[in-house]
């Protein structure tokens, strides 16, 4: 079992990657990928992913070849109007999950002012300022 846990970030990144897809389907029903064509990808990545010695390599080639392949797999299915949304998506979900970007963050770009509470903001230097216009 020990082993297993070892491998645990690759299926973290499978799992991150496979909702990712499942979620986009809302952007067009054409972007359904079952879980048995998910699977396949996945295994087919941990087989093609570059060999190494140490544990920590190899799952550091999985991880990397299983997001790339998945990802250009996925791509190809997209409306090239999708396609940089997509991507953006991706980034910003490996990049949370890896706690190298707050959700906060994501949030404030994707939301703009939108996602911040007038409570927790600086005070506004003036009155006549609406809310919206201040966030």
């Amino acid at each position: 079992t020990e082993a297993c846990e070892e491998y645990r970030p690759v299926a973290h990144r499978a799992t991150l990657m496979y909702f990712l897809i499942a979620e986009f389907a809302t952007c067009d029903v054409m972007y359904q990928t079952s879980l048995g064509q998910f699977n396949q990808l996945y295994e087919l990545a941990i087989d093609n992913a570059d060999k190494a010695a140490m544990p920590a390599k190899r799952i550091a080639n999985i991880i990397e070849h299983m997001t790339y392949s998945i990802y250009l797999y996925i791509q190809r299915g997209l409306f090239e109007r999708h396609k940089l949304t997509f991507a953006l998506m991706l980034t910003n979900k490996i990049q949370v999950s890896a706690k190298a970007l707050s959700l906060d963050l994501v949030n404030l770009f994707l939301k703009g002012g939108g996602s911040l509470d007038i409570k927790s903001v600086k005070k506004k230097p003036k009155d006549w300022i609406p809310d919206k216009c201040w966030l």
